[in-house]
């Protein structure tokens, strides 16, 4: 299986993995709750810049009973 190769834009280094399971609610356009997903955290050592790769499938949509009792770290806006 090939594992793509991240890259910090600016520095032009290979990005090292920070933080695994980040767990991230994103929200739509408008700024209402609509997924969670897990991500990992990748960095840059130079720049410090950081980027979120999320998993494919979501821990929980919004319409889902059990979807306000999964916590986040973070969160993040589609941009539409």
């Amino acid at each position: 299986m090939h594992i793509p190769r991240i890259i910090c834009s600016p520095c032009g280094l290979e990005m090292t993995p920070k933080q695994i399971g980040v767990k991230v609610e994103m929200k739509d356009s408008g700024g209402m709750p609509y997924v969670k997903v897990s991500t990992d955290m990748y960095g840059c050592t130079e720049c410090e810049n950081s980027v979120l790769l999320p998993a494919q499938a979501p821990i929980a949509e919004h319409w889902q009973d059990n979807y306000d009792s999964i916590p986040v770290t973070t969160t993040a806006r589609y941009r539409r």
